[in-house]
């Protein structure tokens, strides 16, 4: 992939969509494929939603073939991640997902292509070199329900990793992070950039930054061009954002992330010598936890499909403009509180 098509693919990737389950598909432009069905399996009741209550954890994966695998949800999650991590990186997908016998993603959806993406309803899915990923659910008001998977990867990998969060959290959330930065880059600057973007995440959503170290790396040893091949990222499986920190990205863009990227082994970069660089950190960190631009830029007809959210909101932390705001809405706040990465343990299930 050139750099150009990375770049505009990670455009897309900041603004993926899910409209629900309409009768037909969303057009938006020749690198997004979206594909609609039924919810019926899917609870929209949120009193079995245990509120004040929030745990994480990770799902037994069984394998069926190299590359299919098998795991059971034994209560209804409000969040659920998949992910895994090919040897050569290859350019990884989940190629289908059912439940029950229910196809939540067809076996066919992938065409092939360098830059595909399934928004079929309840379920995102991103194709990136080396990591497949999807996401469930894509909506604050669902569930993804208890019982058999099985999920189908395009590529072998060692074992995929399934993470699942039950319940609503309350109260203040903490998000761990490892930093990196290049060997140009001051550690004591990065560090107050850290600590701002961390307060602006605290007042908007009540979730803050815990910094578990810093690293200083060379330039040599960052891979800017992917956000999936940052070495240590690969590397370290624990539940932690790896945030990098650069002065080398070779685009116009600020930063970059996959959108409700994997709890573990994957980074978001930063560029360090540009606009605003704490807003600029705790706008990627809303993208690693599911939260969509408000509208592209260079597609004006995708649009974040939470149903409080504006085509344009100049004060919204996920506005793309770079003079924007840190405000979040409602129910942002709530679909990035209840991504996996989020640690639990200061608000324990009874």
């Amino acid at each position: 992939m050139t750099r150009s098509s990375y770049w505009r693919f990670m455009g897309l990737l900041f603004s993926l969509v899910d409209f629900g389950c309409t009768s037909g598909a969303v057009d938006a432009g020749d690198l997004l494929q979206t594909d609609t069905g039924a919810d019926s399996s899917v609870s929209v009741d949120q009193q079995s939603v245990p509120l004040g209550c929030t745990e994480v954890t990770g799902i037994t994966v069984k394998p069926l073939s190299s590359r299919t695998w098998e795991f059971a949800i034994d209560r209804n999650a409000t969040s659920v991640s998949i992910s895994g991590l090919t040897e050569n990186n290859e350019l990884a997908v989940v190629n289908s997902l059912t439940h029950e016998g229910e196809i939540w993603i067809p076996s066919d959806w992938w065409d092939g292509s360098s830059a595909d993406l399934h928004l079929g309803c309840c379920v995102r899915v991103a194709s990136w070199p080396g990591i497949a990923l999807a996401l469930m659910p894509s909506a604050p008001t669902r569930e993804v329900p208890s019982g058999t998977w099985n999920v189908e990867l395009s590529h072998s990998v060692e074992q995929p990793r399934v993470s699942a969060r039950y319940g609503v959290p309350t109260g203040r959330l903490i998000l761990p992070v490892l930093a990196y930065y290049e060997s140009s880059l001051a550690a004591d600057v990065i560090a107050d950039n850290l600590e701002e973007a961390s307060a602006m995440l605290s007042a908007a959503a009540e979730i803050e930054f815990d910094v578990l170290g810093m690293s200083e790396i060379t330039e040599s040893e960052l891979r800017s061009s992917d956000v999936t091949r940052f070495g240590p990222a690969r590397s370290d499986s624990r539940d932690v954002l790896h945030i990098v920190f650069s002065l080398s990205l070779e685009s116009n863009a600020l930063g970059a992330s996959l959108v409700g990227g994997p709890p573990s082994q994957s980074a978001v970069l930063i560029d360090a010598g540009r606009f605003r660089v704490p807003r600029t950190i705790a706008h990627e960190a809303m993208h690693y936890l599911g939260l969509w631009h408000l509208t592209e830029v260079a597609q004006p007809d995708v649009h974040d499909p939470l149903s409080d959210t504006p085509f344009y909101d100049q004060n919204n932390l996920m506005s793309s403009d770079i003079e924007g705001g840190t405000a979040l809405s409602s129910q942002q706040i709530l679909m990035s509180r209840r991504h996996p990465i989020l640690l639990g343990a200061s608000n324990p299930c009874d």
